[in-house]
């Protein structure tokens, strides 16, 4: 799996030099930490393809993340970061809500159904980075397609996304500006 982004600070400017560190999303440790070159570009080659990773500035301020050249998908990343050392489960309530308490969990069905959808994500911060996971092989957690999410929803605009195996990861954005969460990075391996 390759790697690339830009960063860029809160004026639309490439910084240059900034660290950028890229973490094993499974226990939060440092896989690799790469520099920024004079275009704010970023890359890192061969990180092994069943690593499941997330990517988050670790030196300056006020800086926006981007992946390729498109568009922003996080800003102000330092102001915003938090670890949590072990993802606690939470179970879905009735009408699919999750109350998080850190940036990983796992998530399982409301009264061990077979499927179950996660609708509403209470707890989030200003840009902050969640990564969820099934709790269980045998029961599947969705993110359904949701065009227009009520307050503390999630933004989906491409497909249903099923996390049906353990390894399956969802990576979302908090934004509170708007109000909701954004997919960002689904990954299905099973």
């Amino acid at each position: 799996m390759d790697i690339k982004g830009r960063v860029y600070d809160n004026s639309g400017n490439a910084v240059e030099g900034a660290t950028v560190g890229i973490y094993d999303s499974s226990d939060d440790s440092l896989l690799h930490s790469v520099v920024t070159t004079s275009t704010g570009a970023f890359s890192k080659t061969d990180i092994a393809d069943d690593t499941i990773v997330y990517v988050k500035v670790t030196s300056g301020t006020d800086v926006q993340y981007r992946r390729g050249d498109s568009d922003v998908q996080f800003e102000n990343v330092c102001a915003s970061v938090r670890h949590s050392p072990t993802a606690t489960e939470l179970t879905l309530s009735a009408a699919g809500l999750i109350t998080i308490t850190q940036d990983f969990h796992l998530v399982d069905t409301y009264s061990d159904a077979a499927s179950d959808e996660v609708v509403t994500i209470n707890g989030g911060y200003s840009n902050q980075i969640l990564t969820i996971w099934a709790a269980s092989s045998s029961r599947d957690v969705v993110i359904p397609v949701n065009a227009s999410p009520a307050a503390n929803g999630i933004y989906n605009n491409t497909a249903p996304f099923t996390m049906n195996i353990t390894q399956d990861r969802a990576q979302l954005l908090f934004d509170d500006t708007l109000g909701y969460w954004i997919l960002l990075n689904p990954r299905n391996v099973g």
